[in-house]
């Protein structure tokens, strides 16, 4: 029960409130199986490093171990909305959009990116597959949800063994998601500080 609470808590509930798993829901378990698999049908693409540092990168104990790729969902118009959604803000004339940081669970920076465009999830899914071996177990982000669909629609393979999940402070703002992205439906995340980045921010900008 301990790992289906911390696994599929949907489920945990459904068993809790219910006494037993219900039969009923033995097929979606099946369909999401069959999904799951499908997706990994495809073999992985292989993208040997054969590029610089992208401009902007600093990511000092982080090297390149692999090109970002060029998969064809980059090629696809149904992803424009992934591609293209980009996070609402106003250009200043003489600033750059930001800058995307990098902290491991212990809080510690890992490096940053400096963003020539406003951020989208090309910017974490780009640092991700390029700096990693193996994506992350767990990745922790205002905008999970869109970042996960993006990835899977490209490297499956690399995300499989990862979980993406939405920050406290903007989980708020996802009305539509599935509860699947939310940090706090996982006993296990309880004392993750999910605003580590936010925070840093803006000390640094106190300063």
């Amino acid at each position: 029960m301990k790992i289906l609470a911390e696994e599929c808590p949907f489920f945990f509930d459904l068993v809790g409130a219910m006494g037993t798993f219900p039969q009923e829901a033995v097929p979606i378990f099946q369909a999401l199986y069959q999904k799951a698999r499908d997706t990994l049908m495809k073999p992985p693409l292989h993208t040997p490093l054969t590029v610089p540092e992208h401009p902007g990168d600093y990511f000092p104990n982080m090297p390149l171990v692999r090109d970002r790729g060029i998969f064809d969902a980059d090629m696809s118009r149904e992803d424009s909305r992934l591609i293209d959604g980009k996070k609402m803000a106003t250009r200043h004339p003489s600033l750059i959009p930001g800058v995307f940081t990098l902290f491991c669970g212990h809080g510690v920076c890992l490096g940053f990116a400096i963003m020539e465009q406003v951020e989208s999830v090309e910017v974490p899914f780009r640092i991700l597959r390029t700096r990693f071996q193996k994506c992350p177990e767990l990745v922790v982000y205002d905008n999970a949800c869109q970042l996960h669909t993006y990835a899977l629609r490209r490297d499956p393979h690399f995300v499989k063994d990862s979980r993406f999940l939405v920050d406290r402070l903007h989980w708020k703002n996802h009305s539509g998601c599935s509860e699947g992205y939310n940090l706090d439906a996982y006993p296990q995340n309880v004392c993750l500080n999910s605003q580590l980045a936010e925070q840093i921010k803006c000390s640094a900008e106190k300063k």
